[in-house]
């Protein structure tokens, strides 16, 4: 068969969508409203976990922008999504305005999506299924629904606007302002623009349309300069900086030749990272014809292991923003007016490339459909926090309406503003807010004396309850143990026999709030102050006692 027969065929299958009609119209819309109703329906039944939260407490409680940018020096997060938050908290004070904010991006993500790309209807609904779309960019709210509605809109708008105007250049501007590693997906964009531009031989030369690129270049790099200046770490932060274990010169070569260990949340289940890396460089191969998609797929791929491998380890969430740059490259491609031209009478190198690469991306989007369907599913029986559970708890006894709440370690406090409006204490900084600073000037080691005593001085000074919780369970143990907690790892809780046995006689238990998807999991307890009071009277009387003996 000839290169008609198969890479023609191929491609034709992924891109070329049949004359529209009223059939196909309604066929689309059926399949955006169906989709919309299952992430609405997904975000209703959502418990918004700390992640979530903590950026919606963060954008109203600072005092003013000033502040805003201050915090975020620690946060490792650009303004854009705090300010969204901010504005819309501003017209509805309310925490629902975090879901309507994620809900309202991944609708508009859809529509671009179901009614604009230029992809079959089963591609189409193979996006939409995937994770990134139908849980981590719509039913969570977080920042990374915007970065990949931003790519989408770089993708749809590219061909009508890359020789005039500044609409690219201000998307790239919001793309880097929504997250780290999209800002760097901003700069590759760039690069893409400019050798796509050079390349371009069909129209008016380069010099005639470099005016408007370097325009639209300085906007987007003055995007990724705000963002770089809005998160660039204190010395003291713990938040953008999380080191690897690989020495350099290993993590350089694990990020070049092994991208599947950076991106291990989008890729099949496979064992061999040799096998996944080749499926991951196997996607830059469908877009062989055009040198600066390829380019462009390529050094995004290796930007973002590096960035994950000796800087910040990406989560899925990260990794996800390079299927929506795949997506987006691929759109490209498919708009461009010569996708099709090149067809000969033989089956050549580069049309068996071009299907090895649909072929992976395939794959992937198929990967990605199954886990959507599969954290849809798991959220239904297992909620991303506890924090409601115990917003429920605490409604249903009316005697702890107005409790402190204390928590160990303090990040597992960040959504508990959601649902309560009770005074929230951190104990590693010794101070009431609802949410943690990501600092190291936190005290990095407490004991659970530590906790108790703390605990009794809120409760004497204020004569409320005071509601401890621990995220990690606490038994009776035989030795002293340090316990390892808190974010990167830096905090330790001092586990000393006498004190835990002391914990358990100086607090009532009242419910575990257990499990949870995301760990935000505790058990907790009620301070007792009389018996606590007692017990320390009763230590001291013992120890003058000895004393006095000796």
């Amino acid at each position: 068969m000839n290169e008609r027969g198969v890479s023609a065929t191929i491609r034709s299958w992924a891109y070329r969508e049949p004359q529209k009609g009223i059939s196909t119209t309604i066929t689309l819309w059926g399949i955006f409203i169906g989709w919309l109703f299952v992430i609405i329906n997904a975000s209703i039944q959502h418990v918004p976990w700390r992640d979530e939260v903590r950026a919606y407490t963060i954008a109203i409680t600072s005092a003013d922008l000033g502040a805003l940018w201050q915090t975020l020096h620690q946060e490792g997060h650009p303004l854009l999504w705090y300010l969204l938050l901010r504005g819309l908290h501003a017209i509805a004070p309310y925490p629902v305005v975090l879901k309507i904010a994620s809900l309202i991006i991944a609708a508009c993500t859809g529509f671009i999506v179901t009614m604009k790309s230029p992809f079959r209807i089963w591609i189409r609904c193979l996006i939409l299924m995937s994770e990134m779309m139908i849980f981590e960019n719509s039913v969570l709210s977080r920042s990374y629904g915007m970065s990949v509605l931003c790519m989408f809109l770089f993708a749809w708008c590219y061909k009508k606007y890359r020789r005039k105007s500044l609409v690219l250049g201000s998307v790239l501007f919001l793309l880097a302002n929504t997250n780290i590693p999209s800002a760097i997906l901003a700069g590759v964009f760039l690069i893409f623009w400019l050798i796509d531009l050079w390349d371009d031989k069909s129209a008016e030369p380069f010099h005639q349309t470099s005016i408007t690129y370097i325009k639209n270049a300085a906007l987007a790099g003055l995007g990724i300069i705000i963002c770089f200046l809005t998160v660039y770490p204190t010395t003291n932060a713990i938040a953008p900086i999380n080191h690897a274990s690989y020495n350099t010169i290993t993590g350089l070569a694990h990020s070049i030749f092994l991208p599947s260990l950076s991106f291990y949340n989008i890729t099949p289940s496979i064992a061999i990272p040799l096998m996944t890396s080749a499926l991951l460089f196997a996607t830059v191969s469908g877009v062989i014809s055009h040198r600066a998609s390829m380019v462009a797929l390529a050094s995004s791929l290796i930007l973002l292991s590096l960035f994950f491998t000796m800087i910040f380890t990406g989560q899925y969430r990260h990794q996800n923003l390079w299927i929506g740059f795949l997506i987006s490259i691929y759109w490209i491609q498919a708009d461009r007016s010569n996708l099709n031209t090149h067809v000969t009478n033989r089956i050549t190198i580069k049309s068996a490339l071009e299907i090895i690469g649909l072929i992976a991306c395939f794959t992937i989007l198929c990967k990605q459909a199954e886990n959507g369907y599969n954290f849809l599913r798991l959220e239904r029986l297992i909620p991303c926090s506890q924090s409601e559970n115990l917003a429920v708890y605490i409604q249903n006894h009316p005697k702890l309406s107005d409790a402190i709440i204390m928590i160990e370690p303090d990040n597992l406090n960040a959504a508990l503003p959601y649902y309560l409006k009770n005074p929230l204490y951190l104990l590693r900084e010794r101070t009431f807010r609802g949410y943690y600073n990501q600092t190291r000037n936190s005290i990095q080691s407490i004991s659970i004396l530590d906790i108790l005593k703390r605990a009794n001085s809120l409760q004497n000074s204020t004569k409320r309850p005071v509601i401890i919780l621990l995220g990690n369970r606490l038994e009776r143990l035989s030795k002293v143990q340090d316990l390892v907690t808190g974010p990167a790892s830096i905090w330790t809780l001092h586990l000393i026999p006498s004190q835990i046995d002391l914990f358990f006689k100086s607090t009532a238990f009242l419910s575990s709030f257990r499990p949870a998807l995301m760990g935000e999991e505790f058990d907790a307890y009620l301070f007792t102050p009389n018996r606590y009071r007692e017990l320390m009277q009763h230590k001291i009387s013992h120890y003058k006692s000895l004393q006095a003996r000796g």
